[in-house]
């Protein structure tokens, strides 16, 4: 009976054997763990190896083919067409995230140093701390300070200085030019008086106003033994006998030692230190542009400012100001050092390793310090060093108790200490600088093309290859470099790597290759890779935990793989992403003989607002025919559409998904759909299905696809003579 149901009048043996022979009748493909390949004939891999011309597919760890998703903006949009050109992400010493971006002006005269602000409403904006720069190719590191027990973030430019931020930032509570603030009061007071209680707050009455103090310690009958300043007042001098008022006593006069002209307050309670202000050094900060300097800090409050800041508006943002160090003003015995241009600059243990793109020279700073250069002869533990390599340096990069470093197109070696004892028992430590076993071209391209990931480094290299560099299972001692690139090889060697980076995230390896607008992606899960996929990016960076990206087409950063459009902000749904999945052509089992079909199977999960194109190519280029179909989410006689499917227009925005359904699936995927295109046979030797999707928040799966390819009646045409 046709149509029958296993079950309805079929035994369970012969359902299975009809069963068996409908399976025969498609050729399905439903794996596609080799990933994207550009290296060998696309005439010569297995099926479902994505080839040349797909683009922003990836295969998810569900082993389906996947639309990637978009972008949105994080800041400020901006209308400036010049690219970030170099960042750097450093945690402070409260863990708190700074990034920093720096990139030009259209016309590339204005180069911007800037970080990023998040207020108390989550709102992101990208804010100057330098401006008017001529070079942006910055490189960073980060400084542990210990006289302030700071996190510093080192950075230079190639000028002969290195410059430092700490990324401390608050808001403008209140200012002012009044004097006599109170800076520093006497724990002993000058008369003890009697019957204070501990905790007893005492008003300073002579002199000005608003001083207050806190009983700390007693002596006999209830005298103040000691006291700590509470609020600084305003209006006072330095003395002794100022008389006081309040707490649970009499008779209590204190000592008041420095006072101060003009405050500054942040919003809150944590402290300036607390904050992450410089409270012994480099006392300068900026509020709206506008840099004051203050002697000292008390709680929230910064005192002895040096102008007059109490035009600042409430709640302005107050950031510390960037130190400059020349240097001319370091330590260093070299007479070329107060011209080097700090090009490289990178951190081991707490020692500064700082180099220049235009020398061969790198010179090492003493354990604590980043101005410090000098060593003794012998040398000693933890003092400065000068090593000369065979090339100019490209790159450096710390790793396990090495700095690792890439000179010139070729060179590579390591940095290491080794407590060393003379002939006459004298103890000094060497640096042992070995170059390490690389071939022609295997230096880094720059600095910003390495990287590190796990256990092992990750390079781009002048060859042109992305390795992986380190240690393996059968090389322990000396760092290995491994070729990951090989399979996209005709790709590599096409590309301009001009500015681009590489980055590690999440078992993922990202190439930005900003010039050909392109990103690419190294699967190590499945150690292969995804398509190309067009992003502007030229750098990525982490916000608590995600990734983010800064644009190489303007002056905006992005969160990544949010929604389905591309550059979203408010107002402005996005741009569509163009998905192709390009498949390799397939010859099922033969090359030679003739096949035929008129039917193609394919399953996935998509939105009821999206197409889904389909393109059969028939010989290579399509030199016979191409077919072309339309899958819609929207079609019901294909797609398993929930009955509460909500799409825009049925349901306002917040209910549901943009272009999902309003019944969440325990997959989390859209609606299942199966299609069973028909169409007229064209004989063929080899074809190839494409899948394409052109749209703003459209989405689909791809879970499995094949023709019911048969051999063809007709024979191949010989050449006959």
């Amino acid at each position: 009976m046709a149509g029958a149901a296993p079950g309805a009048n079929t035994s369970y043996g012969s359902a299975r054997k009809l069963i068996a022979a409908k399976a025969k009748e498609y050729s399905i493909v439903s794996s596609y763990k080799l990933g994207y390949r550009n290296r060998e004939d696309i005439t010569n891999l297995p099926a479902g190896v994505l080839i040349v011309g797909s683009q922003n597919a990836l295969h998810n760890i569900s082993d389906r083919i996947q639309i990637r998703q978009g972008y949105s903006v994080d800041g400020q949009v901006s209308t400036n067409n010049s690219p970030i050109l170099s960042s750097f992400d450093f945690k402070t010493r409260f863990n708190e995230e700074v990034h920093l971006r720096a990139g030009l002006n259209d016309t590339g005269t204005d180069g911007k140093l800037q970080y990023r602000y998040v207020d108390g409403s989550g709102t992101v904006t990208w804010n100057d701390l330098l401006t008017n720069l001529t070079s942006v190719n910055f490189n960073f590191t980060t400084f542990w300070d210990s006289s302030e027990t700071l996190r510093e973030c080192l950075f230079v430019n190639g000028a002969s200085q290195i410059q430092k931020w700490n990324g401390a930032i608050a808001t403008l509570a209140s200012a002012d030019n009044t004097a006599g603030h109170i800076a520093a009061l006497n724990a002993t007071p000058t008369a003890g008086g009697t019957g204070y209680t501990v905790g007893d707050i005492l008003t300073i009455t002579t002199g000005g106003t608003g001083g207050t103090a806190k009983v700390l310690t007693l002596g006999g009958s209830g005298a103040v033994a000691s006291v700590s300043l509470v609020t600084v007042g305003s209006g006072y001098t330095t003395g002794t006998g100022n008389a006081t008022s309040g707490g649970t006593g009499t008779g209590a006069t204190l000592n008041i030692t420095t006072v101060s002209t003009g405050s500054i307050v942040v919003n809150g309670t944590s402290t300036i230190g607390q904050l992450g202000f410089y409270v012994n050094s480099n006392l300068s900060l900026s509020i709206n542009g506008n840099t004051y300097t203050y002697t000292s800090t008390f709680g929230n409050t910064f005192l002895g400012i040096n102008t007059n800041p109490s035009g600042e508006a409430v709640n302005s943002l107050i950031v510390q100001s960037v130190v400059t160090t020349l240097n001319s003003a370091m330590t260093n015995s070299d007479t070329t050092f107060p011209t080097f241009q700090n090009g490289l600059i990178s951190v081991l243990n707490n020692q500064i390793y700082l180099a220049s793109l235009t020398s061969s020279v790198v010179y090492i700073s003493k354990v604590g310090s980043y101005t410090d250069y000098s060593y003794s002869t012998p040398r000693q533990t933890g003092e400065g060093d000068i090593e000369t390599l065979d090339e100019n340096v490209v790159a450096l990069i710390p790793q396990q108790n090495f700095m690792y470093v890439s000179a010139g197109t070729d060179l590579w070696y390591n940095i290491s200490f080794q407590i060393q004892t003379s002939t006459v028992g004298v103890t000094y430590e060497q640096v042992n600088v070995v170059p390490l076993k690389t071939g022609q071209q295997q230096g880094a391209l720059s600095q910003a093309f390495v990287s590190h990931m796990k256990n092992f480094m990750i390079v781009g290299t002048n060859e042109t290859t992305i390795d992986m560099f380190g240690t393996t299972e059968n090389y322990f001692e000396n760092p290995q470099q491994t070729n990951i690139s090989d399979p996209i090889k005709i790709d590599i060697d096409s590309y301009d790597f001009t500015d681009g980076s590489i980055f590690y995230y999440r078992y993922h390896i990202f190439v930005c290759v900003p010039k050909e607008g392109l990103v690419l992606m190294y699967n190590l899960a499945t150690k292969t890779w995804e398509t190309p996929q067009t992003l502007p990016i030229s750098r990525f960076y982490i916000v608590n935990g995600q990734l983010y990206g800064h644009s190489y087409e303007s002056s905006e950063s992005y969160q990544m793989f949010v929604g389905y459009a591309d550059r979203v902000y408010p107002g402005f749904l996005g741009h569509p992403i163009n998905f192709i999945a390009n498949f390799s052509y397939e010859n099922y089992g033969t090359r030679f003989s003739l096949k035929q079909a008129n039917a193609l199977y394919v399953e996935g999960y998509i939105n009821s607002n999206t197409a889904l194109n389909i393109t059969l190519t028939y010989e290579i280029d399509g030199c016979a025919t191409m077919k072309n179909f339309t899958i819609n989410g929207s079609d019901t006689q294909v797609v398993c559409i929930r009955p509460t499917e909500g799409s825009l227009g049925k349901e306002s925005l917040g209910k549901v998904k943009l272009g999902g359904s309003g019944t969440s699936s325990l997959t989390g995927l859209p609606p299942k759909f199966r299609a069973i295109p028909t169409f007229t046979n064209t004989d063929f030797y080899e074809c190839s299905l494409s899948f394409s999707i052109l749209g703003v928040n459209q989405r689909m799966e791809l879970l499995a696809f094949g023709l019911n390819a048969s051999e063809s009646t007709q024979e191949a045409v010989a050449i006959k003579k």
